[in-house]
């Protein structure tokens, strides 16, 4: 069995939340950490261009780096989505037609 972050089969939630971050986004935490990471990046990457010997490396680690997380992303939310619908069925499924995989919703803030 493998190690399950955020599926939770075995503890179903009693209620599907749709307010706060995830009324713009279905998956925030994966937004959140994804942000993290490519600020990390960006400064690191910074730091390479601006350093006495700028490695091309950086850009090959980077790009496989970033590929890498988005597929690991993509696979988890569509994961937790099965659990999800699973779980709260048509609940969920008006959630989805209605609220965006990845990039938030921001217009929702002003509405």
């Amino acid at each position: 069995m493998g190690l399950e972050l955020f599926a939770n089969d075995e503890n179903p939630s009693d209620e599907l939340i749709t307010q706060g971050p995830f009324a713009m986004h279905r998956n925030p935490f994966y937004a959140s950490v994804g942000a993290s990471i490519m600020s990390m990046l960006g400064a690191l990457g910074a730091s390479n261009l601006l350093s006495e010997a700028p490695g091309p490396g950086y850009l090959a680690a980077l790009a496989v780096g970033t590929a890498l997380f988005g597929l690991g992303t993509h696979k988890g939310a569509v994961r937790d989505e099965a659990v999800l619908s699973k779980q709260f069925g048509s609940e969920y499924d008006n959630y989805k037609a209605r609220t965006p995989r990845y990039l938030p919703a921001v217009w929702k803030l002003f509405t």
